[in-house]
């Protein structure tokens, strides 16, 4: 059996507590990280975050990180430069990361005038790879491909050490499974072979375009632009994949897909991403 992971430079996974779970307006509250270093090292940080806001009710329920926690605690753009340099020159795993946690990240960096992550960063979802593999929850992957129960959820460090844990158990398991970062994020992120989109959002099922998620699911898009462009207009505002966004605007605008292969057709945009 090859080797669980092979390393050409650091890989950070990391876990967040926030205030809510919009990318966009939510902020952190806590940073859980745990570095894999090339020579098989591993530690941890973690950084806790004062989000300038009150932390719903809601949200405490879920991390149990209380205003009080955090009153005499940085402000993200206070920490920015110093988080950026621990993820410098680092590839990127966690568990959901690549829907949640690396979009609510960016927005807070962008808010401290900083990009990220930098170019050529490999983002290796162990959320995404357990739901090709075996669909379950943290829990139930920390079982699985960790051997123990995962205690303290929900707290980004704990969370953040499952991840780890739930990553090196899945490439020990799955031996078919790309060794490095950069393959095994292009083989989590790989589209249903019917997907109009990188994402799988929009399907081609019997000669026509169809959701393939929400309450809508299986709802053909040209009767969706009819009776519920709200939503559609919706999906545009939020943080769905620019191919998604260009097959719904398309749409929306009255160009519907074409069949798959067809001149023009809107899944040549999921293929080219």
């Amino acid at each position: 059996m090859s080797a669980p992971l092979q390393l050409s430079r650091p890989l950070v996974v990391f876990d967040l507590e926030s205030t809510g779970v919009d990318t966009l307006t939510d902020r952190i509250v806590e940073v859980g990280c745990v570095k894999l270093e090339v020579d098989g090292t591993r530690s941890a940080r973690t950084w806790r975050v004062n989000p300038g806001r009150k932390i719903p009710a809601e949200a405490i329920a879920v991390h149990h990180i209380t205003d009080a926690d955090v009153a005499d605690c940085p402000r993200f753009e206070d920490l920015a430069a110093e988080l950026l340099a621990y993820f410098a020159g680092c590839d990127l795993s966690g568990f959901n990361v690549v829907k949640y946690d690396v979009p609510l990240l960016r927005e807070e960096f962008r808010r401290a005038g900083h990009e990220f992550p930098e170019g050529g960063t490999a983002v290796i979802d162990s959320f995404q790879l357990y739901m090709r593999l075996d669909p379950r929850t943290l829990g139930a992957a920390t079982k699985r491909y960790a051997g123990r129960e995962l205690e303290d959820a929900h707290s980004a460090a704990a969370d953040a050490e499952a991840a780890a844990d739930v990553l090196i158990g899945q490439l020990r398991e799955h031996d078919d499974l790309p060794r490095d970062p950069s393959g095994l994020s292009a083989w989590a992120q790989q589209a249903p072979p019917d997907a109009l989109d990188a994402e799988g959002k929009v399907l081609w099922r019997d000669g026509k375009a169809v959701l393939g998620f929400s309450k809508f699911r299986g709802r053909a898009l040209a009767e969706l632009v009819e009776q519920e462009p709200e939503f559609l207009r919706w999906m545009l505002r939020k943080n769905f994949h620019d191919t998604t966004k260009h097959v719904i605007s398309e749409a929306l605008e009255g160009r519907l897909p074409e069949a798959p292969g067809a001149p023009g057709d809107a899944g040549a945009a999921a293929s080219a991403s």
